[in-house]
């Protein structure tokens, strides 16, 4: 839900969504922009081991978007292991912004927004 203060309008999910769809492109984006990974086992033996990023390219990024050692450790390495997301937690126990002395990344906003509800 988002209150309008400008215009005095209480604007639920749907027309929030609406409103944004309508003012940016982001299916174009997201077509544009989509990575796809390939399985292991279908990669050239060339490419196998191949990373994009050096170690501190990486480390700016993973430092950017706010990854801990707990998440890399816990999470990407069990997703990169095992090919699937770890089961630790079974919903968004990430605390409200206002109750938190740490930002709340991106990524985070983004999968819990896309929960189905």
């Amino acid at each position: 839900m988002v209150i309008d203060t400008t215009s005095g309008r209480i604007l639920h999910s749907a027309e929030t969504d609406n409103d944004l769809k309508s003012r940016h492109p982001y299916k174009e984006w997201m077509e544009r922009n989509v990575r796809h990974l390939t399985p292991f086992e279908d990669l050239p033996d060339d490419q196998v081991g191949f990373r994009a990023l050096d170690n501190d390219l990486l480390g700016s990024y993973q430092k950017q978007f706010g990854y801990t050692f707990k998440e890399l450790d816990v999470s990407v390495r069990v997703l990169g292991e095992n090919g699937q997301e770890a089961t630790g937690s079974m919903g968004d126990d990430t605390p409200f912004a206002a109750l938190s002395s740490r930002g709340r990344g991106l990524f985070m906003t983004i999968s819990a927004s896309s929960a189905p509800r």
